[in-house]
């Protein structure tokens, strides 16, 4: 089961009763993920153990770095 690459939060059942959503890191997007290794050291983690399957929770965000999506364009 996946788990969170900060928290180790696993995703299950009662997170998403609780609301929290899991996001792969933006491997492939140079620009974003130097941002997200930011927000790494800034908790002193290293993005080093990094995967193409590791993912973070939802409640390491702010929900000023959400973006409103319209679900019907997916």
């Amino acid at each position: 089961m996946p788990s969170c690459f900060v928290y180790g939060r696993s995703k299950n059942p009662k997170s998403k009763s609780h609301d929290i959503s899991f996001h792969k890191f933006p491997l492939s997007n140079t620009e974003l993920m130097g941002k997200w290794n930011d927000f790494l050291m800034a908790n002193n983690l290293s993005s080093n153990n990094l995967t193409k399957n590791s993912i973070i929770c939802s409640c390491r965000f702010d929900a000023s770095n959400f973006l409103a999506i319209n679900p019907e364009d997916y």
